[in-house]
């Protein structure tokens, strides 16, 4: 049994789903901070949002409670077609995000998209650069007292 909280797998298993896609390939990293290299010019990066227990008061069950995870995931775009590039990344990112809705883990219940955050677009040499941020939500069940189970 892993010592790690469900929603640090819930995550790995996004970043596993995302990896690997046509437009963005390898270029898939969580919590990043830093720019990417001017050499990668479609990329991804995941990041957690809010990790809150949906309100179950009254359904009598003291031993599981249900959370809800959001994750954000924002495509990062070097191109002279930003828009296009943008709805291709998103494109792929739905389909691979809501191909298993339980991301192949037995204790998700649901992931469903929120939508998408309008591009923030930037200036950056030879190329327009844009970012823009997709919002899921991962419905998941854990032990009451301990969330690594």
């Amino acid at each position: 049994m892993s010592s790690l909280h469900r929603a640090e797998h819930i995550l790995e298993a996004v970043k596993a789903r995302l990896t690997g896609l046509a437009t963005t390939g390898s270029n898939v990293q969580r919590a990043r901070v830093y720019n990417f290299a001017d050499t990668v010019r479609d990329a991804l990066t995941i990041q957690m949002g809010a990790d809150a227990p949906i309100d179950q008061a009254g359904d009598g069950n003291i031993a599981f409670r249900d959370h809800v995870l959001e994750v954000q995931v924002t495509a990062h775009v070097k191109s002279t077609a930003i828009d296009t590039r943008l709805n291709l990344i998103k494109a792929e990112v739905i389909v691979a995000m809501l191909q298993d809705r339980t991301l192949g883990l037995s204790y998700v219940i649901d992931t469903d998209e929120q939508g998408w955050q309008a591009p923030i677009m930037t200036d950056e040499s030879d190329m327009r650069a844009a970012q823009c941020t997709g919002i899921f939500t991962v419905h998941y069940r854990r032990s009451y007292n301990d969330p690594t189970q």
